[in-house]
C-alpha cells in the first residue's frame, strides 16, 4: 500500500510540470481579457472575457459569460453559461448543477456529463424539489440494480463499516484524495485522458455501490427502531434512500452527509475490494 501511494504522488508531481497555466483560488476573466493559452483553475471563476485554449476547471462555481475557444472540461458543483457565451469545442461535465442560458452557444455540444444532483437547461426544469425527485427516482433505480448484481460485496460494505466506522471514514478520506487528484491530474493531459475517464467512471460506481450500502444500513437501523426485526432488503433500501432525499433538502445537510457518512461508506468500498476484507453475512 505505501510503494502504491509513492507511486501516485510520483506520478502526479512528473504530470503536474507539464501544465500550461494554473490558477488556484478566485481567478477571473475580464471582460476583454484575453488568456492565450490552455488555462486550469482550481477554484471559483467568472470567465467574461476570452480563453484562446481549453478550460479546466476544479472547484465550486464557474460562469461563464464570454468565450472559450477551446474545450471545456468542468468538474465542480455549479457550472452556468450565460447569455451570449460561447463555448467552441465541446463541453464535459461531472458536478451538480449545469445551467445554460437560453442565449448561450455551445457549438459542438456536451460530450460527457455526470449530473451527481440536477440538470437544468433554461427555461426547463426550474422547481429544484422536482428535480431532486426525478434524482432519486433515478438514483434508486441504479441502486436497486447494483444490489440486485452485487448483493453480497455491498452486505459485506456494510458490515465492515459497522465493525469498523472510524477506520472506514479514514479510508474514505484517502480515497476520495486519491480520485481528485488522478481525475483532475490526468484530465488536463491527452495521453492522460483516457484514464481520468476511466478513474471517473470508477469513482462514480464507487459513489452507487456507496449509497447501496448506506441505505440499506439505515433503512435496516430505522425499521429496528419502530420494532421490526427483520425487513426485505430492498425495502429498507427504499427506506434509507427515501430518509436521505428528505434531509437533503435541509440547507446544508448535504455538506455534512457527505463528509461524514458518505465518506465512510466510500472508505468502506475501498477497504472491501483493495483491501479484499469483510465479514460476509450474506443472508
Amino acid at each position: 500500500m505505501r510503494k502504491l501511494l509513492l507511486v501516485i504522488l510520483f506520478l502526479i508531481i512528473m504530470i503536474s510540470s507539464i501544465f500550461a497555466q494554473v490558477n488556484v483560488g478566485t481567478y477571473n476573466v475580464a471582460e476583454g481579457q484575453i488568456v492565450e493559452e490552455d488555462l486550469l483553475i482550481v477554484g471559483n471563476s467568472i470567465v467574461e472575457g476570452t480563453v484562446d485554449g481549453d478550460l479546466t476547471f476544479y472547484g465550486d462555481v464557474l460562469e461563464i459569460s464570454g468565450e472559450v475557444k477551446g474545450d471545456l472540461v468542468f468538474i465542480g458543483s455549479k457550472l452556468h453559461i450565460k447569455d451570449f457565451a460561447v463555448i467552441g469545442g465541446t463541453v464535459d461535465f461531472i458536478g451538480d448543477v449545469f445551467l445554460i442560458d437560453e442565449g448561450a452557444d455551445l457549438q459542438n455540444g456536451i460530450e460527457n456529463n455526470v449530473y451527481l444532483e440536477e440538470f437544468t437547461n433554461f427555461p426547463g426544469i426550474q422547481n429544484k424539489i422536482l428535480a431532486k425527485a426525478s434524482h432519486f427516482i433515478l438514483k434508486v433505480f441504479f441502486v436497486f440494480f447494483a444490489f440486485f448484481i452485487f448483493r453480497r460485496f455491498i452486505k459485506k460494505m456494510e458490515n465492515n463499516l459497522v465493525s469498523s466506522p472510524f477506520s472506514g471514514f479514514l479510508w474514505g478520506l484517502l480515497y476520495n484524495f486519491l480520485a481528485f487528484f488522478v481525475i483532475i491530474i490526468f484530465f488536463i493531459t491527452i495521453l492522460g485522458i483516457p484514464i481520468s475517464l476511466f478513474v471517473t467512471l470508477f469513482f462514480v460506481v464507487s459513489l452507487l455501490f456507496a449509497s447501496a450500502a448506506l441505505y440499506l444500513w439505515l433503512g435496516r437501523n430505522i425499521v429496528k427502531l419502530l420494532g421490526v426485526s427483520k425487513i426485505n432488503e430492498y425495502l429498507a433500501i427504499f427506506i434509507g434512500a427515501l430518509i436521505v432525499f428528505m434531509l437533503s433538502l435541509i440547507p446544508g445537510f448535504r455538506i455534512l452527509y457527505y463528509l461524514t457518512i458518505y465518506t465512510a461508506f466510500m472508505g468502506a468500498f475501498f477497504v472491501t475490494l483493495f483491501l479484499k476484507r469483510g465479514i460476509d453475512k450474506v443472508e
